[in-house]
């Protein structure tokens, strides 16, 4: 290769990342440009369902149905033995 090319071959490179940092920058700002108000402007979600909260009285009634669940279970082991 002659000096020629390497000298052209170097301006096009030049060129070219001045393009490409030039698209870089603007397209950050063109970014919060169009997406930040969508965000920031849009209307507040649905609210969901009533919650209702398992206090410890369904705790309990879910504790005896598994101890008699189990009672059951053990009674019908000890009656085929």
């Amino acid at each position: 290769m002659g000096k020629d090319t390497v000298k052209k071959q170097k301006k096009l490179l030049r060129r070219v990342l001045r393009i490409c940092s030039g698209i870089f920058l603007f397209l950050p700002v063109l970014l919060l440009l169009f997406v930040f108000p969508q965000v920031c402007l849009a209307p507040p979600p649905m609210p969901g369902p009533p919650v209702i909260p398992i206090d410890g009285g369904i705790s309990i009634l879910l504790a005896a149905g598994a101890a008699y669940g189990s009672k059951k279970i053990y009674d019908s082991m000890k009656k085929r033995k």
